[in-house]
């Protein structure tokens, strides 16, 4: 499996870079060849120095010795190039593939993964595939080239010398093998321990103003420690195990290199070899065993690429729960209806949703109330398909939602909740997230949300940047930035989810008084646990134990004195202790 996957990655490659790839094949063969000619020339050049050769001769042969080495270092510098530019574009298209396959899961597989897993496969994973992914392919074909092309004269040279070399370099190719297997096994363990300590640098980054304050920095540091203290006691071993193999190899190769002088000296003196033959040998034998070394040392880092690309491609191939759809229907009209029908839900054992029956329609606001965990935020969970029923439909338009291509139906929902996402830019890029909009619905939705009070306290004004996940906002403030962004998206079905949680009474009113002109011909749900606000909507749903138990106006509710008049007789008391 992992040979067929390394087999496609560098396939891929192939593909997307046939020009590069074809370019850089043929200037390695022409490296491979310079190199060969090159130690024949300079045994040319001592044998005609010995036999008393003319000095003009010598002086030509030192000239194309030189020259062919010039073209060389010139086409090694175009390979380069070359390869960096492969490197590059792939690193960058992999990291695209993954965060785009991170975008496609459900909200069922995103809970599966850990912030810090999926960090060291997009960041780590990548750029290994960038450090040896192509070299190795291509280095491999020039070191076996380079290789057979050696040997071959090196059986015409001294057959019997080059027997002797090659047994004594079998130890050397035992030695990586071994190495080889190992090399595996710890690769995977550390990668592993990479992800822990991502997980907890990540949660402890994410959360650290909220871990101070309660006082957990120490759990959080105890964590990283131990984990860090695994990490580098698997690391020491693989760096101890990879040391004591390359010094083996580095003895293996200086016996071979003492023999072949040793016993070229003995033809020598017997007139069975040149100085310059022997010279020529020596290159010749370097350019036969460094390229077999090379191949066998790239076992190293094929086996780090084996693990990478295995992580990668079974990431990239794992099945998708809830299916984009690219053929479903597409959404070009506004959406007029959503209607729930007998829907039924859970994410583990216990069922969140049962048998939820209602109906949404266009121009009109609704609430959903309850007590927490009754199910409130599920049904927008699986209005915009993070998960799909598990009985029962969901119809927007009277069709089931499954139907639809999933980024057209998403399209059409605008979502603003109490947790949203913050960029680290400017109040103005955080309302229109960079797209071009209508400059004066901007200023009507801001000066109706209270952004215009927030951007004329800011010495830049919507300019200002707000920091990492606005960390110079209040609470309140992200809210109203959250919703004015929600409000110009100017979507057909507009949700807000505990939005205005962080807002006083007085304000959390007047904002949403201010912009009930804007949910004319929406669809407006509003979910939320302060039933003051929600006193002036068209329907409030009320849920309990994941059923709807009541529906109606406020009026409507409160005058049958059922389970939403006591939802709002328990707000008015806990208010009046306060």
């Amino acid at each position: 499996m992992k040979k067929v996957k390394i087999l496609h990655f560098f396939g891929d490659i192939y593909i997307k870079n046939k020009v590069k790839c074809t370019c850089c094949l043929v200037i390695m063969l022409l490296i491979t060849g310079f190199s060969i000619v090159l130690p024949k020339i300079l045994q040319y050049i001592i044998d005609g120095a010995t036999n008393n050769q003319e000095f003009h001769k010598l002086l030509l042969l030192s000239g194309g010795y030189i020259g062919v080495s010039l073209v060389n270092v010139f086409l090694i510098i175009q390979k380069e190039i070359l390869v960096v530019n492969i490197k590059k574009s792939t690193l960058i298209r992999f990291k695209v593939l993954l965060l785009n396959k991170i975008s496609q899961l459900s909200g069922k597989e995103l809970t599966k993964y850990r912030t810090g897993e999926l960090f060291n496969l997009v960041e780590n994973d990548t750029e290994l595939l960038e450090a040896c992914g192509i070299d190795i392919i291509f280095d491999t074909l020039s070191n076996v080239f380079t290789a057979a092309m050696s040997v071959s004269i090196l059986i015409y040279m001294q057959w019997d010398m080059l027997i002797i070399v090659l047994i004594l370099q079998m130890a050397i190719i035992w030695s990586q093998l071994e190495f080889t297997h190992i090399l595996t096994v710890k690769t995977k363990k550390i990668r592993q321990g990479q992800g822990n300590i991502y997980n907890v640098i990540q949660e402890f980054l994410a959360n650290a103003m909220l871990v101070i304050t309660n006082k957990a920095k120490n759990c959080f540091f105890s964590k990283l420690v131990k984990c860090e203290r695994k990490f580098l006691k698997e690391c020491a071993k693989l760096d101890i195990i990879y040391v004591a193999f390359n010094e083996l190899g580095v003895l293996f190769s200086a016996i071979i290199t003492v023999f072949m002088y040793t016993y070229g000296g003995y033809k020598i003196i017997h007139n069975k070899m040149t100085i310059g033959e022997l010279i020529a040998f020596v290159q010749y034998t370097g350019l036969f065993l460094n390229p077999c070394i090379s191949v066998l040392k790239s076992n190293t880092s094929v086996q780090k690429l084996k693990v990478s690309i295995g992580r990668i491609y079974e990431f990239l191939e794992q099945p998708v729960y809830i299916k984009q759809n690219n053929k479903g229907i597409g959404i070009e009209k506004p959406i007029k209806n959503i209607r729930f029908n007998k829907v039924t839900f859970s994410y583990g054992e216990k069922n969140i949703l049962e048998e939820v029956d209602f109906e949404l329609n266009c121009g009109n606001v609704y609430a959903f109330v309850g007590k927490t965990g009754c199910g409130k935020s599920t049904l927008i969970n699986l209005l915009f398909r993070w998960w799909d029923v598990r009985n029962g439909e969901v119809l927007v338009n009277d069709i089931n939602i499954k139907e639809y291509n999933l980024l057209s139906l998403r399209k059409n929902f605008s979502i603003a909740t109490q947790n949203a996402y913050i960029l680290d830019d400017t109040v103005e890029r955080n309302i229109t997230l960079g797209k071009t909009n209508n400059l004066k619905l901007y200023k009507d939705i801001c000066e109706k949300t209270g952004v215009t009070e927030i951007i004329k306290k800011m010495k830049k004004g919507d300019q200002t940047i707000v920091g990492e996940n606005g960390n110079i906002l209040s609470g309140g403030q992200k809210q109203r930035i959250i919703l004015a962004r929600t409000l110009l998206q100017s979507k057909s079905v507009i949700i807000l989810d505990e939005v205005t949680s962080a807002l006083d009474n007085i304000t959390q009113n007047s904002i949403v008084k201010n912009v009930k002109s804007l949910y004319k011909d929406k669809i407006v749900v509003i979910i939320t646990h302060r039933l003051d606000t929600i006193r002036d909507v068209d329907t409030i749903f009320v849920m309990d134990k994941g059923r709807i138990c009541e529906k109606g106006n406020h009026d409507q509710l409160m005058g049958q004195k059922g389970y939403y008049f006591s939802l709002v007789s328990d707000k008015k008391v806990v208010s009046s202790k306060l």
